[in-house]
């Protein structure tokens, strides 16, 4: 049942089985001539959302916290 639930509430998972049933959709309710292009702009926009997902959640994990109360060191003044 967990494994389910953390299935679920992954946004790439959901992207993943939208794109899918997207596609299989288009495949099945579209003329021919249409149907090819449709399920492969669902696929691609899916593989996209999918792959830039995953670098972000790549970036998150490797960069340290920053919390709006840290503060940024100002520059050290230059004289002329």
């Amino acid at each position: 049942m967990k494994v389910l639930q953390s299935l679920f509430s992954s946004r790439k998972f959901v992207a993943t089985l939208l794109g899918l049933t997207g596609a299989v959709a288009a495949e099945l309710g579209l003329p021919e001539e249409h149907a090819s292009e449709v399920a492969r702009i669902i696929v691609a926009a899916v593989g996209v959302y999918v792959g830039g997902t995953a670098l972000e959640d790549a970036a998150m994990k490797r960069s340290p916290t920053v919390r709006l109360s840290d503060k940024i060191p100002e520059p050290p003044e230059q004289h002329p």
